[in-house]
């Protein structure tokens, strides 16, 4: 977070002022026998915070108020560097020592005001941040209810439609075959230009239907047939009845 950097500038700033005024309590050497590297090591770090919290923030004034602080310690450590360095070369001029002890101070203090303020920005930013993060956390949780709820409602008016397309038709087929399976021949089945499931099975009913139809009038005709033979055999030949109306006739006149 940017907030972790810039304590983190703040922390090695105050070291590396620390050092100045470390080093301007030594009466034997004072400023010039500041280590030179290691001060400059201290700064580069501070910068070098500075350049990631600068990678990290969310908002303009942070980015500029980074940009600002990066300025101020690069030419505060370019100063304190080169005052260092002359002063190796004067031997520790005392009135040298303290201008530039006292020049660097009020630079430093600005410096540290400004970062002061970096860490507070960086806290607000980081706030903010939660913030928004919590909010997009329950808007996508809003939207994925909404969307599920969406998704059910539409599965469910599906189930209903299906349900509608598919319960009429099988009810209709249910009562036709009822009645087929009593003998009723009568029973109406409409023609159906469905393709799917459906259709195929009124088309079955219907082919079904006229297989019992067909069935049925071959089983009257055959019936029909069989009391017409059963009434010939039943009916006298009509030769046999021409005789047995002549042999009375011979009787009498043999008589």
């Amino acid at each position: 977070m940017t907030i972790n950097f810039a304590r983190s500038a703040k922390a090695n700033f105050l070291i590396a002022e620390g050092m100045i005024h470390k080093a301007s309590g030594d009466s034997a050497s004072g400023l010039g026998g500041i280590d030179i590297e290691e001060f400059t090591d201290i700064t580069d770090e501070v910068v070098g915070d500075l350049e990631v919290a600068q990678e990290r923030v969310g908002t303009e004034r942070s980015t500029a108020l980074i940009d600002k602080l990066m300025a101020l310690t690069t030419a505060w450590q370019e100063k304190a560097i080169a005052g260092f360095e002359k002063l190796a070369e004067a031997d520790g001029a005392a009135q040298d020592a303290e201008q530039l002890q006292t020049a660097l101070n009020e630079e430093a203090e600005a410096i540290r005001e400004e970062l002061i303020l970096l860490i507070e920005y960086a806290s607000e930013d980081g706030y903010l941040f939660r913030q928004k993060a919590m909010s997009d956390v329950e808007a996508a949780v809003l939207h994925n209810i909404i969307a599920t709820g969406a998704v059910v409602a539409v599965g469910i008016i599906l189930a209903i439609a299906l349900g509608f397309m598919i319960a009429r038709p099988l009810g209709k087929m249910r009562k036709v075959m009822t009645a087929l399976a009593d003998g009723d021949m009568e029973v109406e089945i409409k023609p159906t230009r469905r393709r799917d499931e459906i259709g195929a099975m009124t088309k079955a009913i219907i082919f079904f239907k006229d297989s019992l139809s067909q069935a049925e009038d071959l089983r009257q005709e055959q019936k029909r047939a069989r009391e017409e033979n059963k009434n010939r055999t039943r009916r006298p030949p009509r030769n046999a009845s021409a005789k047995s109306s002549r042999w009375p006739t011979r009787s009498r006149r043999m008589s």
